[in-house]
């Protein structure tokens, strides 16, 4: 008997010492984590219809509808555009009055800011606030991103749409009357504006600090051009006129050095330095029928990204492009959300 306690006694602590610690926990999973960026498909105006796509970089993938499919329901109508501050995702619905807040690793739904007509674009003020423009509003509104709240708003009698944080201030701009201001975000006071011409499509920064703005002219109304505007005074120090009233430019960008833009005119795609003494007369790349929707330069790698809305029914398209001085070409296009838009880069 002695024995066979001594032997049960034996088998039990051989197992003990053989029993290995349980495995770790398995990491958070983090499907948009990593490089790449975001692009708000908006889909058609009352439809619904509006999504989130996310394009990983170091897979070359891009997934869509992200955000129905980690919330189980419609993004909403008309996804203008999106921000990331603070470690969450801001995307603008715009016809649906709302921005919708995600955890950008995720896609999933934090909740959402309401109280807003037709916003457009999300930009930080600082002390936790954000400055929100508006198609119909005539104010720009002042968001706690806090409380996901309205806090205050700043009249403006016109439909307000990007904005550029510059050291002077945040420039902002009204798009019918083809003017540009200056928000002081310590106040929430508009201290400059200046009238260019009709029509604001695009604004960027460049390297020495010049404001460039571009004004397509209307619908047909007067000629487009593209301003170079000294800040903080909003003073047009340089202008190019484009020749044809018919063809609206549209779509500014700029290189990660803020040394060359790139913008659309007849159908094609743009290139110029910032130092040029003229428009540049032949296309950087031909539009080839596509309808270009909107025109990106990758902050950290050597692409120009652009979307293609097709007939603006059917899936858009991604196309990556080398940003070559001279012969760009394309590496690679991708099906994306009805509409591709804006387009932002994980931090």
């Amino acid at each position: 008997m002695r024995i066979l306690w001594f032997l049960m006694g034996a088998l039990w602590l051989g197992t003990v010492g053989c029993r290995s610690d349980p495995p770790p926990a398995p990491a958070p999973h983090h499907p948009y984590e990593g490089p790449g960026f975001f692009i708000c498909n908006e889909g058609n105006f009352r439809w619904g219809n509006a999504s989130l796509s996310f394009f990983s970089e170091d897979s070359m993938t891009i997934f869509n509808g992200i955000f129905k499919q980690a919330n189980r329901r419609p993004l909403g109508d008309v996804a203008q555009s999106m921000a990331i501050m603070g470690g969450k995702g801001y995307v603008v619905v715009n016809n649906s009055g709302r921005i919708e807040v995600i955890d950008p690793l995720t896609a999933r739904s934090e909740g959402t800011i309401g109280g807003l007509t037709s916003p457009r674009y999300l930009t930080a003020a600082g002390d936790g606030r954000a400055y929100v423009s508006d198609l119909y509003a005539q104010a720009v509104s002042v968001v706690s991103l806090d409380s996901n709240r309205v806090i205050d708003t700043i009249g403006y009698p016109d439909w307000t749409e990007e904005w550029v944080p510059t050291a002077a201030g945040i420039v902002g701009c009204g798009v019918k009357s083809g003017t540009v201001f200056l928000l002081d975000p310590a106040t929430d006071r508009i201290v400059q504006w200046r009238r260019l011409r009709k029509e604001v499509a695009g604004m960027v920064l460049d390297r020495d600090d010049f404001l460039w703005v571009l004004c397509n002219g209307g619908f047909e109304e007067v000629l487009p051009a593209l301003y170079r505007v000294e800040l903080p005074t909003l003073t047009p120090v340089d202008s190019f006129v484009f020749p044809d009233r018919k063809s609206r430019p549209g779509h500014l960008a700029i290189t990660p050095g803020a040394d060359t833009l790139f913008f659309t005119y007849q159908g094609d795609l743009y290139r110029m330095p910032v130092a040029a003494a003229s428009l540049p007369s032949t296309p950087y790349f031909s539009g080839g029928g596509r309808i270009i929707y909107h025109v990106v330069c990758h902050p950290r790698r050597p692409w120009l990204l652009l979307t293609d809305a097709i007939d603006y029914v059917q899936p858009g398209k991604l196309l990556i492009l080398t940003r070559s001085p001279s012969h760009p070409a394309i590496i690679d296009s991708f099906t994306t959300g009805i509409i591709p838009g804006h387009i932002t880069f994980v931090p």
